[in-house]
């Protein structure tokens, strides 16, 4: 039927609209007919990151760099022919009696004789053919260049290694934004769950606040401060809220999936795991690890490694140093009696100055100074990182155990203020006071666990392996 349709041009649109309308369909039911996972999204998201798309290309393109540098290792292979015609070829003319202009010749005992001219008449001859042809196959190999040529290819070995590093360290940096936006999106359900019983809460107190301030039972000012408990609940309301649409807006950028529905969305068991505990006495064990398996330093490295190999490979081109090569050639040219020959020969080529050499040398010594500066300060700044990320760890371990204990003495003067209402000694609005309180001391240290997760989900990433 599409092939019908496509046939008449009236349709074209139709057509089209058809088209367009498969698409949309498809993209909704990859969005809205799937659960996604973390496995998933990241998968997802390495197809549509464009960073990360930009670094597999250099990744590829360093290794065809390492292949040609590889390649000028065997030797060259050229084809070389040549034809050509001449209109007027050259040639040799030998006039009329040139040789001899005749007449008669003295004979002893015979007397004269008449000789006639040589020769007797214009002779042209050509001294080649009008078509020349020329054919020949020729091999060039290197033999000593004074290491230029595996210093060159041991550089890109480096490069290619140095991409493919990049192209990793990309994919990390993907799976752990993917994993921060995970976490956030599950702590902030369980702060959501928390903020309805607190809004609740915050209704009644504000319905009871208003009915004994009109029945002249309660001060104005207490009034207001029941009102500014009710909008500091709406103010916390409206900031997860904020957050929650952020780190979900997030997710869809990343993945580029903007129909994503957040009910499709499955985490996984490992959601509830806690910052490991890290602290300022870890900073040793971490920094070692991180020398050891941080791509960022590899990176570096490798790069060092790889100047030291250019600037090798530009010394074997200065100081007279000469290049050792071997010339093979095989022939076949001619116009009437065609000739085949054959050269072998062994040559030196030697540059004995070239201003522009000595400068390609200083460049690069430039080029291996920085990134010896670059390597130095990447180790510096890791370490500086370390110590800044297991203080903050730190304090954030004492907030919490702070926060636990606030929470568990709230707990219990909510529990007092509710035993006194209900036995007739207290107010419900004392109760609900204290419970909006319990309830925001329960929202502020989930909120810094969620911080430290982060910050140690980071931290993780510095020296991990996966």
């Amino acid at each position: 039927m599409i092939r019908i349709i496509k046939k008449n041009k009236n349709h074209k649109p139709i057509y089209r609209f058809f088209l367009v309308g498969l698409f949309l369909v498809g993209v909704y039911i990859q969005s809205h007919g799937q659960e996604w996972d973390r496995d998933k999204l990241l998968s997802q998201a390495l197809g549509r990151n464009n960073t990360y798309l930009l670094s597999a290309s250099r990744s590829r393109e360093a290794q065809s760099a390492l292949n040609s540098a590889r390649a000028s290792r065997f030797p060259v292979l050229r084809f070389t022919g040549n034809m050509s015609y001449m209109t007027n070829p050259p040639g040799v003319k030998v006039e009329k009696g040139a040789l001899y202009p005749g007449g008669p010749v003295a004979v002893p005992g015979m007397g004269s004789i008449p000789f006639p001219a040589l020769p007797d008449k214009d002779i042209t001859m050509s001294l080649s053919d009008n078509t020349r042809y020329e054919f020949g196959l020729s091999l060039e190999q290197p033999l000593f260049t004074w290491g230029r040529i595996n210093n060159s290819v041991k550089a890109a070995n480096l490069g290619s290694r140095a991409s493919a590093l990049q192209m990793e360290q990309e994919r990390r940096n993907i799976g752990t934004a993917l994993d921060i936006h995970l976490y956030t999106l599950a702590y902030l359900s369980s702060i959501r769950a928390i903020l309805e019983e607190q809004r609740r809460s915050a209704d009644r107190l504000i319905v009871i606040s208003e009915e004994s301030f009109a029945n002249g039972f309660l001060l104005r000012a207490d009034l207001l401060e029941s009102k500014l408990l009710t909008a500091e609940v709406k103010l916390g309301d409206y900031g997860i809220q904020e957050t929650w649409d952020n780190a979900f807006l997030a997710i869809k950028t990343l993945t580029g999936l903007n129909d994503l529905d957040p009910d499709s969305i499955r985490f996984s068991s490992e959601t509830d795991q806690d910052d490991h505990g890290y602290s300022p006495l870890d900073k040793e064990r971490l920094l070692a690890l991180s020398k050891e398996r941080n791509l960022g330093l590899k990176m570096l490295s490798l790069q060092t490694q790889a100047s030291e190999r250019l600037l090798a490979a530009s010394r074997g081109q200065i100081y007279g140093k000469p290049d050792l090569g071997l010339f093979l050639q095989l022939g076949y040219s001619g116009w009437q009696d065609p000739s085949l020959n054959f050269t072998a020969s062994v040559g030196i080529r030697s540059t004995i100055f070239d201003w522009g050499l000595y400068q390609t040398v200083r460049q690069k010594n430039e080029s291996l100074a920085q990134a010896r500066l670059e390597e130095e300060k990447g180790r510096r700044d890791l370490e500086e990182y370390l110590e800044k990320t297991l203080r903050q760890l730190e304090l954030s371990q004492y907030r919490q155990e702070y926060l636990s204990l606030k929470i568990e003495a709230g707990e219990a003067q909510k529990d007092q203020a509710e035993a006194a209402w209900k036995s007739g000694y207290g107010q419900e609005r004392e109760y609900l006071a204290k419970e909006l309180a319990w309830y925001r001391d329960r929202i502020t240290l989930l909120q810094e666990e969620l911080a430290a997760l982060v910050t140690a989900i980071q931290l993780e990433s510095v020296f991990s392996n996966n």
